[in-house]
């Protein structure tokens, strides 16, 4: 479970780095998306997947069949990510 967990979470820090740059370059409006997989490169359908900005202020969406997510009106700053799936621990 701990491989599977490590994978997911890795995927993510992958798609928050190559969306950073978006997220830093726009005054608003800033989005981040992703694509949520387990080890064999299986999508994981309905992962919740929350940020929370540095106030406090927190945006959720659910991964689709295709395990991709996407959360929109983010504004420029730092955002701690959490994801959440039946069969695997959260991650934070």
């Amino acid at each position: 479970m701990n491989r599977k967990l490590n994978l997911v979470v890795v995927l993510i820090f992958v798609s928050m780095l190559l969306c950073a740059s978006q997220l830093s370059a726009q005054a608003g409006g800033s989005w981040l998306k992703g694509q949520v997989t387990d080890p064999s490169g299986a999508v994981v359908v309905q992962a919740t997947v929350t940020v929370k900005s540095a106030s406090g202020q927190e945006f959720t969406t659910t991964s689709n069949r295709q395990g991709a997510y996407e959360i929109k009106g983010l504004a420029p700053g730092k955002y701690n990510l959490t994801t959440t799936s039946a069969g695997f621990a959260p991650y934070q």
